[in-house]
């Protein structure tokens, strides 16, 4: 009934549940259950789901109402929380985004193959002083590479 009020019902309050045993109330969807609390705070719920039951099995008829505090505060939906595991060479990681980036791997054999490619193109510099000199930092480089000291050849 629109506008009726029912003061000193007994019920149980949970979080999301209200357990009413008088089945004779008019209690429906959308009503507000009200209680009072010592210090004379009001405590306000909605009634999402009447959760009507018939006597069964001995269990008397009741009322085990869903519902959602309306006093309570606001709880923000979680943010999501994205874990990025990369392994490997060469891993890249694209979030909403297109990846345009291209990687060059090059194992033990190719980077001895790199080096050889090196000085193979040095063989093509015409001043003879400048292409013996990138020939030994090339040499260094390739001697050095993997170890500490090849940064330093750099």
């Amino acid at each position: 009934m629109v506008g009726t009020r029912t003061e000193a019902i007994k019920a149980s309050i949970q979080r999301e549940s209200i357990m009413v045993t008088d089945v004779s109330l008019p209690i429906e969807e959308g009503d507000i259950i009200e209680r009072l609390r010592p210090g004379g705070i009001v405590e306000r719920y909605l009634v999402l789901d009447t959760g009507y039951h018939e006597d069964f099995h001995g269990n008397p008829a009741h009322f085990s109402m869903q519902i959602r505090k309306e006093t309570a505060i606001p709880r923000d939906s979680p943010s999501p929380s994205n874990n990025y595991y990369l392994t490997g060479p060469n891993p890249r990681g694209n979030n909403s985004s297109v990846d345009a980036s291209v990687n060059v791997s090059l194992t033990q054999e190719g980077t001895s193959q790199l080096f050889d490619d090196i000085l193979a193109a040095l063989n093509q510099i015409a001043d003879v002083k400048q292409q013996e000199q990138l020939m030994i930092d090339v040499a260094e480089m390739k001697e050095t590479k993997g170890s500490p000291g090849f940064r330093a050849t750099l």
